[in-house]
């Protein structure tokens, strides 16, 4: 079989061979006698537009750009087979992409409606330093109905010629090669110049600039950055503020009528205002896109502390800042977000959530709980061994003792039907109905964390209230319908006092208190079911045939491999044992030797950026006064 194959194949190359050994006869020939046939006949007036575009406004490039356009209009203008239809000029714009090149955007719609024969251009890096554009917009013009020739000067480069089409495409790489190599050029002297302390110092409401580029104070302005920060911290939102300096008739930087939000913080986020200046703070990774990212660690960054005079203190700047990211998603209620706890009571050293505040952390958590144990003798638990000690009897201890050796079981080794269960998962949180039966009609409840017992509790609150959650409710048949709610600003903080995954999903069987009318949830942290879910690779080896787990480490392993791949949810529990001790667990049941006040509310501990009321008074009669002097200019 495979010797008559063979064959075949070399019969078949013979009969091509011969095939090209015999001149073919009766053919009439026609030998091209010109290189290249102009698409516009002889004496035909054409329609010419100039394209001239510099990358920066410098005085000296301003000078080439003057140059570029006097000489097109003169060249056009003198040569008889010239019409001049526009100068397309850019002065400015960088080259790399066209968002922003108005002239160049105009004279393609013109080219369009038919209105241009030809493109003058001094080289194709002013053309375009991307190639991917320069040869799409290229092709799009000839492939009009009326194609538009362009003419390169540098490069003698005329597109209506056949055989430049590899040379466009070489000159366009070298373009955009050489934009790069710029790019790079530009970032390496950028980085050396911070390193140095040399830097750049773009305009900035409430600064003006002296003969070396230095920020000066200017004193009005100053006035209304002054009322900016201290509107906020007072309680203005940045939406009220904007509204306030528009109805007074200030104007913005940019000389605009109007103010917004968006301006109000980005005045409150400049650390320039309080003196202190970040360089490359904004990045640009795509030097064709031109678009920035705040940087996070990819490129060098360098701040310099005290580098000009301020305009508000790096206290007042630090609180602003503090409660716009505290403040971020959390409910109004306080004109300064703050962390509030529970002094007295079985309750004592517990903390009430705002389950969306960002900005506070496990550490500000756990001040807050020890806080109230050392303001009362430095005692460590609501209900402590010495209160234990001290209400059990020599009978209750002996029976304590009798489970000596023993321990019980954790309540996440049974079933969860039937329990009271809280979930976190993907940043969220929700309750099941069980626990909504818990409070009856009550829609809104109140999370609260103690650092030191670990612990959350959950008990009744109104709906005004700033901490209140909406955890389900009643459907018209009387079934408690639970909610799934996020939680992220406080499930970051909480995961790093545990020392948890965020990406794992966290169960946890409560129990009741209750005393006379007041009841509460209470969920032990150190006893949670942890469900972990694991990508598996599933490979298959020729010498052995069976399956081979591998777990996949992150997202760009799982990419690159092309093996079957599938989710696997596993589920444990904390390695800390099997569960409590029987004789402590005994002894806990000693009830509380004291007033419960289940609902005892909380007392604020701080704000989030430690400014105290007198200070917060202060603010507020800066604020007014500051208002009052931005009217009286105004009018």
């Amino acid at each position: 079989m495979g010797r008559n194959k063979d064959k075949g194949l070399k019969k078949k190359k013979e009969l091509i061979r011969d095939r090209y050994q015999h001149e073919a006869e009766d053919l009439e020939i026609h030998v091209a006698t010109t290189k290249y046939v102009a698409r516009h006949q002889p004496g035909t007036i054409l329609r010419v537009a100039a394209y001239c575009r510099v990358s920066t406004a410098e005085e000296e490039q301003t000078s080439s750009f003057e140059l570029q356009v006097k000489t097109y209009r003169d060249l056009i203008n003198s040569t008889p087979e010239y019409k001049l239809v526009n100068i397309y000029a850019d002065e400015g714009i960088s080259g790399t992409n066209l968002e922003h090149r108005e002239g160049m955007q105009q004279m393609i719609e013109d080219c369009k409606a038919g209105k241009i024969d030809l493109i003058l251009t001094k080289s194709m890096s002013r053309f375009a330093r991307n190639v991917k554009d320069t040869l799409e917009i290229l092709q799009e013009l000839n492939n009009l109905p009326r194609p538009v020739e362009v003419k390169f000067e540098t490069e003698h480069i005329d597109t209506f010629d056949p055989g430049n089409q590899v040379l466009l495409t070489m000159m366009a790489s070298m373009a955009e090669q050489e934009s790069r190599t710029k790019s790079d050029i530009m970032n390496w002297s950028f980085e050396n110049r911070i390193k140095n302390g040399i830097f750049l110092t773009p305009p900035l409401y409430g600064y003006d600039q002296d003969e070396n580029g230095n920020l000066v104070i200017n004193p009005q302005e100053a006035k209304v950055v002054q009322f900016i920060y201290l509107a906020y911290i007072q309680g203005c939102s940045c939406q009220d503020i904007a509204d306030i300096l528009t109805s007074l008739g200030i104007r913005t930087y940019n000389n605009k009528e109007e103010w917004s939000a968006g301006t109000v913080r980005n005045i409150i986020r400049n650390e320039r205002h309080c003196g202190d200046l970040i360089a490359h703070k904004t990045y640009t990774p795509d030097f064709l896109t031109h678009k920035h990212k705040p940087n996070h660690g990819e490129r060098t960054w360098v701040k310099k502390e005290d580098h000009h005079e301020p305009i508000v203190s790096k206290r007042i700047w630090y609180a602003a800042n503090r409660k716009m990211t505290v403040a971020a998603v959390s409910k109004s209620g306080a004109p300064m977000p703050a962390l509030s706890v529970v002094d007295q009571g079985i309750l004592k050293g517990f903390v009430p959530v705002d389950r969306n505040m960002r900005g506070f952390t496990s550490d500000d958590y756990s001040d807050a709980t020890k806080s109230v144990y050392e303001e009362n003798n430095h005692q460590t638990e609501a209900a402590s061994d010495a209160d234990i000690d001290a209400t059990v009897d020599n009978a209750d201890r002996e029976r304590a003792w009798a489970f000596s050796g023993y321990q019980i079981a954790r309540t996440v080794y049974f079933s969860f039907a039937g329990k009271n269960v809280l979930t976190l998962q993907d940043g969220k949180i929700r309750f099941n109905t069980t626990c909504m039966k818990e409070f009856d009609d009550m829609e809104y409840v109140e999370i609260l964390l103690n650092t030191k017992q670990k612990q959350l509790a959950v008990r009744p609150c109104s709906s005004d209230s700033p901490t209140a959650i909406h955890w389900g409710r009643k459907d018209d048949e009387g079934h408690w319908k639970p909610s799934t709610m996020s939680c992220r600003g406080f499930l970051k903080p909480l995961c790093d006092l545990m020392n948890w995954a965020m990406e794992n999903r966290y169960r946890f069987i409560g129990y009741s208190m209750k005393e006379e009318q007041e009841k509460c949830l209470i969920f032990d942290l150190t006893d949670p079911e942890i469900t972990t879910t694991l990508l598996i690779e599933e490979n298959s080896s020729d010498d052995d045939q069976d399956s081979m787990l591998q777990i996949i480490t992150s997202k760009q392993d799982q990419i690159e491999k092309e093996a079957s791949i599938h989710e696997e949810k596993v589920v444990s529990f904390a390695d800390d044992g099997f569960g409590q001790d029987a004789v402590e667990a005994e002894l806990e049941k000693v009830p509380f030797d004291g007033d419960w006040e289940i609902l005892r509310p909380a007392k604020r501990y701080r704000y989030c950026c430690d400014i105290t009321d007198e200070e917060l008074s202060e603010i507020e009669t800066d604020a007014r006064r500051l208002m009052n002097e931005l009217s009286q200019k105004a009018v």
